[in-house]
């Protein structure tokens, strides 16, 4: 049975911790997605690589955002 990653594992994936605002989140996800959309003349190994680490990346910022509290 999967068990979906915990807040802080998620936090961890952009790179935050426990004290993160929702705008760190925000600006933590934006940069990261920036740094790991691949380019058109990106290596075939990095891409994957790429891709994979930024599917974790929207992964764990689309389940911070449902946890949000306005």
């Amino acid at each position: 049975m999967y068990e979906s990653p915990s807040p802080n594992q998620q936090l961890a994936a952009l790179g935050l911790n426990g004290e993160a605002s929702w705008r760190d989140i925000e600006r933590a996800h934006r940069s990261l997605v920036s740094d790991l959309t691949p380019g058109p003349d990106a290596k075939h190994r990095n891409v994957e690589l790429a891709m994979a680490m930024l599917h974790e990346v929207n992964e764990a910022f689309h389940s911070l955002s449902g946890r949000r509290v306005a």
